[in-house]
């Protein structure tokens, strides 16, 4: 355990979230700079809006505590979602128009593809949680000590992550 530990420092699991993070840009970027048919490069309004928002959600997430705390994306979003409609920005016709209940359509988008970028944000996500096992498993083994723990946990060949490796094999084939 003490080898994983190791492993996986505070650096490591930053990387590894800020991979993630990066992966999702070329998604994110032009809703974030209001990249439109219109305005294909963007408005630099919007774009500080924006960052003046992500900017407001840092702040809560780090000044409030408890529950308030966890709402800190919820409250960006209504703030963000307030402030353009004040702007006479958000247009709200798509979601009056919408059904109310539908059933799916167009299911059946023919044959998958391989997509690399979909591999890697799988890998990436796989060990962000694998990262994240081993760090409870860290913290439940110094609070527990080591008496009584599975024999996993004590950094022997059985590995708690081993049977997680072997899943995606299984997976692909079908079984």
């Amino acid at each position: 355990m003490a080898r994983l530990g190791r492993a996986f420092t505070p650096n490591v699991v930053g990387v590894i979230l800020l991979l993630i993070a990066l992966t999702l840009i070329p998604y994110l970027l032009p809703r974030l700079i209001g990249a439109s048919p219109a305005r294909p490069a963007g408005e630099g309004a919007v774009f500080a809006v924006s960052l003046s928002l992500i900017l407001f959600i840092a702040v809560l997430a780090s000044r409030l505590r408890g529950f308030l705390q966890t709402t800190a994306i919820m409250l960006g979003i209504l703030a963000g979602s307030l402030g353009f409609w004040v702007w006479g920005r958000l247009d709200l016709t798509p979601v009056r128009e919408a059904p109310w209940l539908s059933l799916p359509g167009n299911l059946w988008q023919g044959m998958p593809r391989f997509s690399p970028s979909a591999v890697l944000s799988s890998v990436l996500a796989y060990v962000a949680v694998a990262v994240n096992a081993v760090g409870s498993m860290h913290g439940v083994a110094g609070v527990l000590g080591t008496q009584g723990s599975p024999s996993g946990w004590t950094g022997d060949s059985r590995s708690p992550a081993w049977p997680g490796w072997r899943r995606p094999p299984w997976g692909s084939w079908g079984r």
